[in-house]
């Protein structure tokens, strides 16, 4: 790789990263449901539910954001669009990401058959997410041994799936009783 291809590459990946911290608002936004959480555990569950809203649109806005930037990085230099399964992965989560967020913003509407529309909302969260987590760990797999080390890249990976099982397991739980009370 030449010395030009090189800094682009790091570029992208400063880009990537600066972006990539909607996974973390997202994380955020499901850990507050959570019963032991000390920042929310006092808190009435519709101001839970308030912050959850606020935490999950600013992650939505920078997942948009960071779509936006490196699909036109990518066009402005040529290279190819959606050929690596991260960001294959990284597509159908944004996606599903998306549709999560109308879901969510249409529970907030209060249309007919709320209860359906907030399993729906709740299920599609959780996917997109896991979906999501996925994308993040295929991107540390392809793009970090260069930087890192394969060491560094393997507990990033590691970390980065056991924390995005902890968040959906609570989900999950969430989800069941959803369904249950139909």
């Amino acid at each position: 790789m030449n010395l030009y291809a090189r800094s682009a590459h790091a570029s992208e990946l400063q880009t990537k990263k600066s972006f990539e911290q909607f996974l973390l608002l997202f994380t955020e936004g499901f850990l507050l449901f959570l019963p032991d959480n000390v920042l929310t555990k006092k808190l009435a569950r519709q101001t839970t539910g308030k912050i959850h809203g606020a935490l999950q649109a600013l992650g939505f806005a920078f997942s948009v954001a960071g779509f936006v930037i490196i699909v036109v990085y990518k066009f402005n230099n040529n290279f190819q669009h959606f050929r690596s399964a991260h960001s294959i992965t990284g597509l159908v989560a944004f996606i599903l990401t998306c549709l999560a967020f109308c879901g969510g913003v249409a529970t907030r509407l209060k249309v007919p058959h709320l209860a359906r529309l907030k399993v729906g909302h709740n299920a599609l969260g959780l996917v997109a997410y896991a979906v999501g987590i996925s994308a993040l760990c295929l991107g540390l797999l392809a793009k970090f041994p260069d930087y890192v080390g394969d060491g560094w890249v393997i507990c990033m990976v590691v970390l980065t799936a056991v924390t995005g099982a902890t968040v959906v397991t609570n989900a999950l739980f969430s989800l069941f009783k959803r369904v249950k009370n139909l």
